[in-house]
């Protein structure tokens, strides 16, 4: 299985940038991921990941792991 345990985000926002990050503290930390993750990320703009692909098998593997909690689209 694949364990997602990091993200780091900046948010431009009226000309400032804004840094939203996430470190897992060790164990199962996939839940707590996508909570911080759906929390940080902006309800509208656009989305650019350095490694997109990574970053969707990641989310995809996830997501289905933990469907019973969270709903994810991409």
């Amino acid at each position: 299985d694949v364990m997602p345990f990091q993200y780091s985000i900046h948010i431009e926002e009226n000309g400032e940038l804004i840094h939203k990050e996430f470190l897992a503290n060790g164990g199962d930390s996939r839940l707590e991921f996508i909570k911080h993750l759906i929390e940080d990320i902006p309800k509208e703009g656009t989305l650019l990941a350095y490694n997109a692909d990574g970053a969707a098998i990641i989310l995809i593997s996830t997501n289905s792991n933990i469907a019973h909690c969270v709903y994810i689209t991409l």
